[in-house]
């Protein structure tokens, strides 16, 4: 529906009630039973208030076309007095829940509250001046919020055991290379990993190498970063358990290693390849990067 398009309703919109909008009024109880039918069905009773927000997860290509119906994401104001304490929640590291900053407040996501309307009931909703739009999310927020709700569905976890020698690191090192990230997350878009044997939750032994993927703002900084990959890499080497490709001491001659696999420390985006995407993924480090 290109209407909705031309009135503003795109991917990572937030959408609200008109501030004169309250539980009596006509058009607000019109819209209740579409936005609660269209959650998921052990949530269509939970509630609904006038100061709660929306925001848009739907493509603008499928906004525009001829399909029915715009997700949506209910936005719910709450109070984070210590970011330490939701930093999971802030980063998208629980896919139940997220928490959002939209302006000058924090918002909170549930994955059980995402909703489906009507498109036409949507446009009406606005040109009837019920709904209006407030703001739209700034690029960061809306990646979060995008991966959040991509990631439920579609991540790829690395080994069991793998996983477990990674998180013990990074907590006997007092996270500091999570926090190195969130320092330059306008510089890194991602870190890159490749783990074999894949499909042995348990082995004895696994290589590994791990590559920084760099957005615009970082090829400036490459030099820096890549020293910090390579002090992560040494630090997270002296675990048992695991090799680390990267390290000058390892023979990489004697391995067989995929075609497209990265060696780098870094890497920018015209470098990486769709092929070395589908060898290294990111979907465990993902929310490390924001």
């Amino acid at each position: 529906m290109r209407e909705l398009i031309e009135i503003g309703v795109r991917q990572g919109t937030v959408l609200g009630f008109v501030s004169s909008i309250t539980e009596k009024t006509e058009s607000y109880k019109a819209l209740l039973p579409l936005i609660q039918n269209g959650r998921f069905g052990g949530s269509q009773n939970k509630g609904l208030s006038p100061k709660h927000l929306f925001v848009a997860l739907t493509q603008d290509c499928t906004i525009a076309n001829a399909s029915k119906y715009v997700e949506l994401a209910q936005l719910k104001r709450c109070k984070v007095k210590d970011k330490s304490k939701v930093e999971h929640l802030l980063l998208g590291g629980d896919y139940s829940k997220l928490i959002l900053k939209v302006e000058d407040h924090y918002y909170e996501l549930e994955e059980v509250l995402i909703t489906k309307i009507n498109k036409q009931n949507l446009y009406d909703a606005v040109e009837d001046s019920c709904i209006e739009i407030k703001c739209a999310l700034p690029p960061r927020s809306k990646k979060i919020l995008l991966d959040w709700r991509l990631l439920t569905y579609f991540r790829e976890p690395f080994p069991d055991k793998f996983n477990q020698l990674l998180f013990s690191y990074l907590r006997d090192s007092d996270y500091w290379f999570t926090k190195f990230l969130l320092e330059h997350q306008e510089e890194i878009h991602s870190i890159r990993v490749y783990v074999t044997p894949e499909d042995d939750e348990s082995a004895d032994m696994y290589q590994f190498s791990l590559c920084a993927l760099l957005a615009e703002a970082g090829e400036n900084n490459q030099e820096k970063i890549s020293t910090q990959i390579d002090k992560m890499l040494h630090e997270f080497s002296e675990y048992g358990g695991i090799s680390c490709l990267q390290l000058a001491d390892l023979d990489t001659n004697s391995i067989e290693l995929p075609e497209h696999l990265m060696l780098s420390l870094t890497s920018t985006l015209d470098e990486f390849s769709f092929a070395s995407a589908y060898v290294m993924r990111e979907f465990n480090f993902q929310y490390l990067c924001y």
